[in-house]
């Protein structure tokens, strides 16, 4: 169970958003059960926590195999969020008992849809963004692949840059520009620039390393749906 100072401090971000509705499964599993976003629910049907992440995360398992394996692995309890200004969701929460600290995901209700701007890209983000159409940090709303409709085009005089991910000052995207477009992500704050030469096991690294010392879930204790 998740400790309630944690539950708080969720719900206090959330409730920034206004109009929001929070159901924790390992409370609210039986309420959450009618009213449970149909295209997550076949995943979270009458199995125990991590297996559910994983049948969930399935789809792109063979692109990020280790980040979904520790996702599986690490995740506390999840909740699903409904509010009045984003799109359906579920928040994956992690925590580090030791260091006192803990981290909540968000990931918003997938999409099979491609835009304009995803058409451009060289490789297929599909399988992703079929399961959340958006994986952010809570707090921030950064750190991991933006919405589809937060992608942002930063055109200059020498390039078009399409913005995938942002972190504070630092962004990951690609190069339209070049053809095919080229991955890069900006250090913006170290002022340097890294070549990202294959897009699936850089994600996999960075999305891993963001979650690698987080403390294990305990095995096998929180059942989903019925």
């Amino acid at each position: 169970m998740i400790d309630s100072g944690i539950v708080e401090e969720i719900e206090d971000m959330l409730a920034e958003e206004g109009g929001y509705y929070a159901q924790w499964m390992s409370r609210d599993a039986q309420r959450i059960a009618k009213e449970f976003p149909s295209e997550w629910k076949e995943a979270f049907q009458n199995h125990l926590l991590p297996e559910a992440i994983a049948k969930l995360w399935s789809g792109v398992s063979k692109h990020l195999p280790r980040f979904t394996k520790l996702l599986s692995a690490k995740t506390m309890d999840v909740v699903v969020v409904s509010s009045d200004t984003a799109p359906p969701s579920l928040l994956y929460v992690l925590v580090d008992e030791s260091a006192g600290e803990f981290v909540a995901y968000r990931g918003y209700l997938g999409t099979v849809d491609s835009t304009d701007l995803s058409k451009k890209l060289p490789i297929d983000v599909s399988p992703l963004y079929a399961i959340h159409n958006g994986w952010v940090e809570l707090a921030s709303l950064e750190d991991g692949p933006l919405p589809m409709a937060d992608w942002d085009l930063i055109e200059t005089q020498d390039s078009k840059f399409l913005q995938m991910m942002s972190l504070e000052e630092d962004s990951m995207g690609f190069d339209l520009t070049e053809s095919p477009a080229k991955a890069y992500m900006l250090w913006r704050s170290h002022q340097e620039v890294e070549d990202i030469e294959d897009f699936w096991p850089w994600l996999d690294d960075f999305l891993s390393e963001s979650i690698e010392d987080f403390d294990n879930a305990p095995v096998a204790k929180l059942r989903t749906l019925n």
